[in-house]
């Protein structure tokens, strides 16, 4: 992923059946070490996706990304992933 990157993928997969799911997340952290959520999609049953738009990955160096879901009877967060952001000409 580069720096300032629209509509890149960032896909977490949670191991879990999601299907019945109503609240479907992705958290980050930027490597000044703001924080924030994005809403993601579905993708298959498992996995969640989200989208970069303008603005979003606005930082070059290691992003930290999580995914979090609720669905009845269940909430909790996927495995951390860090993924390296580099920076363009």
């Amino acid at each position: 992923m580069v720096k300032d990157d629209i509509g890149t993928a960032i896909d977490c997969n949670m191991r879990i059946d999601l299907t019945t799911s109503t609240v479907r997340q992705i958290k980050y952290r930027k490597p000044s070490g703001t924080t924030g959520v994005w809403t993601a999609a579905l993708q298959g049953a498992q996995s969640l996706r989200y989208l970069t738009l303008l603005g979003d990955v606005d930082e070059a160096g290691p992003w930290q990304f999580q995914p979090y879901a609720e669905k009845p009877g269940w909430k909790g967060h996927g495995r951390m992933q860090t993924v390296i952001v580099e920076d363009h000409i």
